[in-house]
């Protein structure tokens, strides 16, 4: 449009090129626009695991794989790579290692019972040296893609109209059922591997909270699965709403 209008002034009569991009945000707010991923409503998250991820075989290592990212909140990526090594099926922790987090800090995560049991039986028969979930041709992971089309198939409705949930979704899930029953949100970020900013604050705030944050998702199993949630709130709240 700008070449025509300078080359043939006589029928272009004017260059509309300026005015609309005035009327476009600029490339440095569309750029840091947060991106937000569709997840599944935490009050449907009990009949997704119900109807979806109930009597998982060692082998459905899609379905195994949801199975873990749902109920240790990790992002997709650390679920998917999980390795042999970063497990100790002694004290039921996996530790995620730096190169392998987003924030570059390593992670430790505490595993629910249901967790161990499944993956000790994915153990039996090994189908990999080192993943945990390997993908089809047995030569790295499971794909990213296996898990968006598991959430799509399964045909469940999103926390965004129109829009279907995602594995990524499922971070937000649980941190919503964080607030919604009233939990401690530092829990919830830690569990998230949510680091707070600045080094000050990082340099006071080094506990990982690893013991409450097992209590926290023991009571999120609990929700999942649909059992009682006698005493679910015996976490403390942040220091703000106990004062």
């Amino acid at each position: 449009m700008e070449w025509a209008f300078a080359a043939y002034p006589e029928y272009v009569m004017c260059n509309p090129v300026p005015s609309a991009r005035a009327l476009l945000p600029s490339r440095s707010a569309r750029q840091s626009r947060p991106k937000h991923h569709p997840g599944i409503l935490h009050t449907d998250a009990p009949a997704f695991v119900r109807v979806h991820l109930a009597g998982i075989e060692p082998h459905e290592v899609t379905r195994a794989c949801t199975f873990v990212l749902l109920h240790t909140a990790v992002r997709p990526a650390e679920a998917r790579g999980m390795e042999w090594g970063e497990l100790d099926f002694d004290s039921a922790r996996w530790l995620i290692p730096a190169e392998r987090m987003e924030g570059g800090v390593e992670h430790d995560v505490p595993l629910v019972p249901e967790v161990m049991a499944l993956l000790r039986a994915i153990r039996e028969i090994r189908m990999h040296d080192r993943f945990v979930f390997p993908n089809v041709t047995n030569t790295g992971p499971v794909s990213d893609v296996d898990l968006q089309t598991f959430f799509r198939e399964t045909g469940t409705v999103s926390d965004t109209p129109g829009r279907t949930p995602v594995p990524h979704g499922c971070c937000a899930c649980f941190r919503d059922w964080v607030d919604a029953k009233g939990y401690d949100p530092r829990l919830g970020e830690r569990q998230l591997a949510h680091w707070p900013r600045g080094e000050t604050a990082v340099a006071y705030q080094r506990d990982t909270m690893f013991e409450r944050r097992a209590v926290l998702m023991g009571a999120w199993t609990n929700y999942l699965h649909g059992r009682a949630a006698a005493g679910d709130n015996v976490i403390a709240l942040n220091v703000s709403a106990a004062a």
